[in-house]
């Protein structure tokens, strides 16, 4: 009986915390489409906040078999291929991913674009201007 006094409180804490990091970030669903929250963002953060929550809002997304095909066949330095293949992953999901309103998929494209020098990037840099172009990566 005692422990249950203690257990309670302890307990109502623990749900308190985690409805409240839930609620506070990421989603909110407007229609079909997430919605990410950035008004808690420190103003110097709102566009890494932003990329993050859109790959983080992304991640269970599959690519179609053509695509990962494409990013197995990179020739990138072995030891780095897993990694960039990845983070190429990462970027293309977001724009596979039909709950990202095509707003945010602009976002993100035209935010890679900006550097079109970054080596790791330039395979998948055709999608990205295909995407800004056509609003499709097909």
């Amino acid at each position: 009986m005692r422990l249950g006094k203690l257990l309670i409180p302890l307990l109502m804490v623990v749900s308190s915390v985690v409805f409240s990091q839930q609620t506070n970030s990421t989603r909110a669903v407007d229609g079909d489409y997430i919605v990410i929250d950035l008004s808690k963002s420190l103003e110097g953060n709102k566009v890494h906040d932003r990329l993050y929550y859109l790959i983080l809002n992304s991640h269970s997304v599959d690519l179609p078999s053509e695509i990962t095909d494409f990013l197995d066949a990179i020739p990138d330095e072995p030891n780095l291929h897993h990694k960039l293949t990845l983070q190429r992953e990462e970027i293309l999901k977001v724009l596979y991913n039909n709950r990202i309103h095509p707003d945010d998929k602009k976002f993100i494209c035209n935010h890679y674009l900006q550097d079109r020098s970054y080596e790791p990037l330039i395979p998948i840099m055709p999608y990205l201007e295909a995407y800004v172009r056509t609003g499709s990566v097909k």
